[in-house]
C-alpha cells in the first residue's frame, strides 16, 4: 500500500497542486482544510506524514500541531506554510518546516525522510 499523507491547507490550488505532486510520486493523499478535521482524521486514520499549513481557518496552526503531536506522536508533521514561525513550529515538534512558495525537490526530500523516520 502506498504512503500517506494527511494534508491541511484551506488552500483549494495548494491543496490541488501538492495533491497532484504527491500522488505523482506514489502516494496518497487524504486533505481537510480545518484545524479539527485534522485532528478528528489524525485520529481515527493512520498517516505515514502529515503537512500542516499554519494558517487554518478554524485554529492556530501551532495549536493543531501540538494536538497532532499528542494524540499521534510518531507520525511526523511537516509544516508548510506562508508564515515565519519556524523556530516556534520546531520547538512544537514538527519534523521540518519549509516556507511557500515550497521548491519541489526540496519537500520530496524532506518528504522522503520523514516517511524513513516513520
Amino acid at each position: 500500500m502506498a504512503p500517506s499523507i494527511l494534508l491541511v491547507d484551506d488552500d483549494p490550488d495548494t491543496c490541488e497542486s501538492l495533491t497532484d505532486l504527491l500522488e505523482h510520486h506514489g502516494y496518497r493523499v487524504d486533505s481537510v482544510s480545518t484545524g479539527a478535521q485534522a485532528i478528528r482524521k489524525a485520529k481515527v486514520d493512520r498517516f505515514s506524514t502529515v503537512i500542516l499549513d499554519l494558517s487554518l481557518p478554524d485554529d492556530e496552526g501551532i495549536t493543531v500541531l501540538r494536538v497532532l503531536k499528542e494524540a499521534v506522536l510518531a507520525t511526523p508533521v511537516i509544516i508548510l506554510t506562508g508564515l515565519d514561525q519556524r523556530a516556534t513550529a520546531l520547538h512544537n515538534g514538527a519534523f521540518a518546516f519549509l516556507l511557500k512558495p515550497w521548491n519541489r525537490e526540496e519537500l520530496l526530500d524532506v518528504l522522503s525522510r520523514a516517511m524513513a523516520t516513520a
